[in-house]
């Protein structure tokens, strides 16, 4: 909430309430007019009622454009200008009246029109007291009317009026003062509603939306979750007949597949069912970005191989401020992204300074051959559960690129989506210039996980599980390591 929103409201406020009072004006000019036509020895003293109602008329006209808040907005200061302009040269108007119409009236005449103009003076506070400074001259054009007209008269209440009169203008204009204080409470706290209605409506929009998208995602996921699980009941009742042990591993190669498909599937709904949590922080240290998109580069290049793709890597030799597991996590979902869609050609990752930004701004691109993404559809690709047309024939829950969105965010990074001419997808993830140093031999290096050959023959092994089918898995499992098992479902077990 800025205070020139407040500014631009009070002043809106006091426009609207000025001009509703105008009206008001005419029936005031009335009275007026009845109390000098009877008690003036001369008609022409008519003449100042009916100005009073012309130049408020005047100023109706003259600023009723404002109470459309968008002419307003667009020159808040002409507007306030002619405000300030129009009432204090109508405060002139009803101030000159006295010394015009005094010395025609009865000493009750000039007292009655004196009360009038008063209570005039209090009750414009409804109208123009909103601001204390152009009220306070309003007011002391109306008072030094007054005051001129009996020292233009004299007689024996020349000095208690005169004397009243700055007395009553001070209270009044700590009156404004007051009302000021209280107009803008009142806008305030009507900005803080306008603010929490409109959070609460963007709120109820993004729950609406993730309500739908999960209702999408139950109605598609539904059938990629069950597909490898029937599967795996079909093979293994395969395995309960006899079969050949070519037949059997062929079977168990198969159930092995399905079995990856489903730790896939649900692995990506655990991280991203963490991410929704806000359960991941980034461990942020300077790591050797070469290092990482290499071991990257190697986990996929078998599968980029038998799709008959290239797989190529490009990077300076720069260290970047980041979680290595997590910025690995990202490299990972857009490079099985590529291959998903990708039939020929090849994918490539590169690092190289942004274009445009700030100076030092890096980028990490990860591109492709395939078959690219409709610009129409570049935002949405980065929604949960989104899944493209083309894409239902893959195995996945339109999860993938949700989960590089947020990662990005938590990693302080941006990632965007382009065309990759002539064709394909370029996802590229922008990097600040704060997180980029030239490469330090000292960076903490990437750990590669090596192979390596342990005999557990003979050892002695506890499981514990509650899950009596996990149990007898493990057991048999562990037992065909030639461990010998101990089983139990409890500590107490």
């Amino acid at each position: 909430m800025q205070r020139d929103d407040i500014d631009l409201l009070r002043q809106h406020f006091m426009l609207t309430s000025a001009l509703r009072y105008t009206p008001a004006v005419w029936v005031i000019a009335g009275f007026l007019a009845l109390t000098v036509w009877p008690s003036s020895t001369g008609r022409w003293v008519l003449g100042w009622p009916l100005l009073i109602v012309l130049c408020y008329q005047a100023r109706h006209v003259w600023l009723r454009p404002s109470l459309d808040l968008e002419v307003l907005t667009a020159k808040p200061d002409v507007w306030r200008r002619r405000f300030w302009i129009s009432t204090v040269g109508c405060g002139l108007v009803v101030g000159a009246g006295p010394w015009w119409v005094f010395p025609g009236l009865s000493e009750s005449g000039q007292m009655f029109v004196t009360l009038i103009l008063l209570c005039w003076l209090a009750g414009s506070m409804a109208s123009i007291g909103h601001d204390p400074r152009v009220f306070m001259q309003y007011a002391m054009a109306c008072a030094a009317g007054i005051g001129l007209g009996w020292l233009h008269t004299g007689g024996p209440y020349i000095w208690p009026v005169l004397g009243m009169l700055p007395l009553y203008v001070v209270v009044i204009t700590g009156f404004s003062k007051g009302i000021a204080a209280v107009v803008d409470e009142s806008l305030r706290i009507r900005l803080v509603n306008r603010d929490m209605v409109r959070a609460l409506q963007v709120a109820k929009t993004e729950a609406e939306d993730a309500n739908s998208a999960k209702s999408r995602f139950l109605a598609v996921a539904s059938h990629d979750l069950r597909q490898p699980l029937h599967a795996l009941s079909l093979l293994n009742g395969l395995l309960g007949r006899n079969q050949s042990p070519e037949r059997t591993r062929e079977i168990s190669d198969q159930m092995s597949r399905s079995l990856q498909t489903l730790d896939h599937l649900f692995g990506t709904l655990l991280d991203f069912s963490k991410l929704e949590a806000s359960t991941v922080e980034a461990q942020m240290r300077w790591v050797h970005l070469p290092e990482l998109l290499e071991l990257v580069a190697n986990e996929f290049r078998m599968a980029a191989s038998a799709k008959g793709l290239a797989l190529d890597w490009r990077s300076p030799p720069v260290d970047v401020h980041t979680d290595p597991d997590l910025l690995e996590r990202v490299l990972r979902n857009l490079l099985e992204n590529a291959l998903k869609f990708t039939e020929r050609g090849g994918i490539r990752m590169d690092v190289h300074a942004q274009e445009t930004g700030a100076p030092g701004d890096m980028v990490i691109v990860v591109s492709d051959s395939g078959q690219g993404m409709p610009a129409n559809l570049h935002q949405d690709v980065f929604k949960e559960y989104f899944q493209a047309a083309g894409s239902k024939a893959h195995a996945g829950l339109g999860l993938g690129l949700a989960i590089v969105k947020r990662l990005t965010a938590i990693l302080h990074m941006d990632v965007q989506l382009h065309d990759n001419r002539p064709q394909g997808s370029r996802f590229e993830l922008h990097v600040p210039a704060s997180m980029v140093r030239e490469g330090d031999s000292h960076s903490a290096p990437i750990p590669l996980e090596t192979p390596f050959q342990l005999s557990l023959e003979g050892l002695a092994v506890l499981c514990v599980d509650d899950d009596p089918s996990s149990l007898a898995a493990l057991v048999n499992l562990v037992s065909d390591w030639g461990c010998t098992v101990i089983a139990a479902q409890s500590p107490e077990d």
